[in-house]
């Protein structure tokens, strides 16, 4: 199983006997498309391929080198003086 060789916690927490296309499926809320990706903490799985009935047949892997960063959003005034502090170093 994926999880012995990449011990990440969301792949522990998969429920056993559940193929990877359908742990995929899960989490992508039961409808995945080419290009979707799953992240698994320091992998992240993607979806190379679905058959004719939508099920995930082909699955890549990508090892990530560092930890992903949460996007944060700003309000106008956050990002005028992001900007500002910006400008000021040039």
């Amino acid at each position: 199983m994926l999880a012995s060789e990449y011990p990440t916690a969301a792949l522990r927490r998969a429920p056993v006997g559940l193929s990877i296309g359908e742990f995929m499926s899960d989490r992508l809320g039961g409808s995945a498309e080419v290009g979707d990706r799953v992240n698994c903490g320091d992998i992240d799985l993607i979806v190379r391929d679905v058959d004719p009935k939508g099920a995930i047949s082909e699955v890549g892997l990508v090892i990530l080198d560092r930890p992903r960063r949460i996007p944060l959003f700003f309000n106008g005034s956050d990002i005028a003086e992001w900007l500002r502090r910006r400008w000021r170093r040039g």
